[in-house]
């Protein structure tokens, strides 16, 4: 149904058989269809007829068909009555476009479905700064449930780093690690699209406040590969990683090699050197950046603007050139920071604990692996000649999309997840990256 057209609705109607005195519940409807269905395809209402409306041609009259009641039980109905529970009623309201329903009520018999639970989610972490797999909104269908589970759960707690965004599925899942800001909610998109047959898991380190002062990536990569293996049910590990994250995903394989696991897929997703590279390989990619760059910047400072446009454009091109020998030689060249607040008159904002973590103290080993490479064409060279250099067991490119930012774009979710799938299952077949050093 499409009374709401920003929110199409599959509703079931259905008639008891003549012998049947009493007909099933909407309950034990959903129970039985949720074994034969997946998720998506289960009624997010249950309409029970007498009999079906027919056309004079002894057809089915669809435009006669009830439209459902999404209200919760009235006479069992209880209100919000923490800060908690009314946020969180907010949030369901703005999802299933109604509010008729109590802290009690199944979010599955209120209107819900798979698209309004990843709706849900989204809203919850950017609600209260934190993710929440998809996985609770089945096993906790009530505001009360979700509230007592956001309570209880927390993200630095022994136990609580790999999460569920996605839980459909027969083959190994996919284990995607965080990167800035030390969540995993931005991929419930790239998890959906991998249902039903590939589960996807998180592993996130949200801080509801500040880093352990010890903190480093290893360590964290440790915490994150004993709950791998904690978990593991068999066949290999595969492993995600975007951005930033691409390296904690290649420290989660190295603390897996160093434990004898049966390491599968390595996805680096557009990953650059946001991390202390090697000396002798930030010098090579320093010095191809530079000179690619180079008699073109050297052309326009020669001939530049005048004024006021001329100070601005020697500071860009002077802030350029520090970006990439602090990207590959961890060094900066003098003055460039300065004169841009002095210009702009704005500080820089503070750096994200985990990206700083990578630039800090972090010094890649090079392992026995292969890496499968997602990038941007333009930005593919860049990053094979890095991921080169560390993995030994070799890079298979995927060229994809025209901007960093389109792997995390909700609309381009399904293309991402097609081509790690065919990713995983070469990972799967005969030629399996090395597994030991």
């Amino acid at each position: 149904r499409r009374d709401d057209p920003a929110n199409p609705r599959l509703i079931a109607y259905w008639v008891a058989q003549q012998s049947t005195a009493d007909g099933p519940s909407a309950d034990q409807l959903r129970s039985f269809l949720s074994g034969l269905l997946p998720d998506y395809m289960v009624p997010s209402a249950f309409v029970a007829l007498p009999a079906l409306p027919l056309t004079s041609n002894g057809k089915l009259d669809r435009k006669a068909l009830p439209a459902p009641s999404l209200a919760g039980e009235l006479s069992k109905r209880i209100a919000p009555s923490t800060d908690l529970e009314r946020q969180l009623h907010a949030l369901w309201a703005e999802v299933l476009g109604h509010s008729d329903f109590g802290i009690t009520d199944n979010f599955w018999l209120v209107g819900g479905h798979s698209l309004a639970a990843a709706g849900l989610v989204t809203r919850i972490e950017r609600e209260f700064g934190r993710a929440i797999p998809v996985e609770v909104v089945f096993s906790c269908p009530t505001i009360s449930q979700e509230a007592t589970w956001l309570m209880a759960s927390s993200p630095h707690a022994p136990g609580h780093h790999l999460v569920t965004l996605q839980p459909m599925g027969s083959r190994p899942p996919l284990h995607v690690v965080h990167g800035w800001g030390g969540s995993v909610g931005g991929f419930t998109n790239l998890a959906r699209a991998l249902a039903p047959h590939r589960p996807v898991l998180g592993l996130q380190d949200s801080a509801d406040g500040p880093l352990p002062e010890r903190a480093s990536v290893t360590q964290l990569a440790d915490a994150y590969a004993e709950e791998i293996l904690a978990s593991h049910r068999g066949g290999p590990i595969h492993l995600m990683g975007y951005s930033a994250g691409g390296w904690y995903a290649y420290a989660v394989a190295a603390a897996l090699l160093q434990r004898g696991a049966p390491l599968g897929m390595v996805a680096i997703i557009d990953t650059t050197a946001t991390t202390r590279i090697h000396r002798r390989l930030g010098m090579a990619l320093f010095g191809g950046q530079v000179g690619s760059r180079l008699l073109p910047a050297l052309q326009g400072t020669l001939r530049p603007p005048t004024g006021q446009r001329r100070r601005r454009y020697a500071v860009d091109r002077l802030r350029s050139l520090n970006q990439i020998a602090r990207l590959y030689l961890r060094m900066g060249l003098p003055g460039p920071n300065t004169i841009k607040d002095k210009l702009r008159g704005i500080a820089p904002p503070p750096p994200d604990p985990y990206v700083q973590l990578l630039y800090d103290g972090y010094r890649p080993p090079r392992l026995p692996l292969r890496v499968d490479l997602f990038a941007t064409p333009k930005q593919l060279p860049k990053v094979h000649a890095l991921w080169s250099f560390y993995a030994q067991g070799g890079v298979r490119d995927w060229p994809l999309f025209d901007d960093h930012f389109d792997f995390i774009k909700p609309e381009l979710g399904s293309q991402l997840a097609q081509a790690l799938e065919t990713a995983l299952q070469r990972a799967e077949g005969p030629s399996r990256p090395l597994t030991s050093p």
